[in-house]
Formats: structure tokens, sequence, C-alpha cells
């Protein structure tokens, strides 16, 4: 649905609401192109959604409840949107190659999608993921150390990123917040982007 410039705060936060339902976070920068009014207009819209209970503030923007909690329950989030995509994505991998997988429900189910006799190493920052891919008995699983991050279920921080130097990768699948065209992915937290920048410098 097309949004109107001259919106009203009450009609941007609706509009804003049916965004993150449909896709589970919104950025304030987009959203103050699309609206034309100011990130500081938008920023008081999403702290209103936020007082409600309709979403939770991060850096940038908003993401929605569902989008927002423990990896073990966006599982069941869309599952089979999930498997559709996970299978679409292991298609592209071919055997002998050396690949990164980040955590997020979505990649779990690339792990999932994988087949199970083509020989691979799988290197992860996420102990889900790292689980799922021992059932391969032609992968060689290679777990990222660092801070575990509860809610996402992967490590992250200057540990994790020290040992990505040892690796280069033939094929990377990245969780992303949001994708741009001209600024590539995005992501809420500070300590995620920096990860996920020092993965695309080692592939």
């Amino acid at each position: 649905m097309s949004a109107s410039p001259e919106a009203f705060p009450g009609e941007r936060q609706r509009l804003i609401t049916e965004r993150l339902i449909v896709h589970g976070r919104v950025i304030a920068a987009d959203l103050a192109a699309e609206f034309n009014v100011s990130e500081h207009s938008i920023r008081r819209d999403l702290g209103a959604l936020a007082s409600a209970g309709m979403c939770k503030r991060v850096y940038g923007g908003a993401i929605s409840h569902a989008s927002d909690g423990p990896i073990t329950a966006r599982i069941e989030h869309e599952p089979g949107r999930k498997r559709s995509r996970g299978v679409a994505a292991a298609g592209l991998i071919s055997a002998g190659q050396h690949v990164f997988i980040d955590g997020g429900s979505t990649n779990l189910a690339i792990a999932q999608a994988i087949d199970p006799q083509m020989t691979l190493t799988v290197t992860t920052n996420a102990p889900l993921l790292a689980v799922e891919l021992m059932k391969l008995p032609q992968v060689e699983v290679i777990l990222l150390g660092g801070r575990l991050r509860p809610v996402a279920g992967s490590t992250y921080g200057f540990t994790t990123i020290q040992q990505l130097a040892h690796f280069n990768f033939d094929l990377s699948f990245l969780g992303a917040c949001a994708l741009d065209a001209v600024k590539g992915v995005t992501a809420f937290d500070m300590d995620v982007a920096e990860f996920k920048r020092a993965v695309g410098r080692w592939r």
C-alpha cells in the first residue's frame, strides 16, 4: 500500500504498524523518505507505537515483538516460507566448498536443506545451526566462539571476528535486518553489523 506524503501522525502510525506486521522491522530513514517527513517525526511515531506495545525501538528504527523473540520462538514463525528459502539457498552450494552460514531462524532452514551426501565445510557462529549440521555425515562443522547473544542464538564480538581471519569462504549466507540497493546489508546493532562486515572481508 502506498503512503500519502500528507499522512497525519495517526495514519502514519497505522501504515508503520502494517509494515511491522509484514516485514517484522522498519528503518526510520526509509520511513522519513517515504512519508516526506523528518526522521524526528518518525522517531516520535515509533516511540508512540513502542509505548503502546506495538513494537520495540532499536537503533535506526523498530522491530516487531515477533522478530525480537528468542531464536527458539522465531523458528516457529512462518516455517513454510523459511523452508522454501532454505531450499533455494542450499541449491547455491556446491560440493567441496567452505561455506559460512550466519545465525538466524531462516538460515537454520538452509542447514536443514543441505544434501546429506554433499561434502562440505561449514563455519557458523550459531550453536543451534551447528547442531543441525552435525546430522550431515559429510559436513565438517566449525563453530566460532565468542559472546553468545541468547535472543539471536549467535556469537558476536571481538573474539568471534578475530577467528574469521583464519578462514576464506567460497560462499556466505548472512542474516540481515534490512537490505538497501546502495548501502547493502544493514543491522540494528553495531556489534552485529561489525561482525557481518568482517565476514565480507574474509570471504
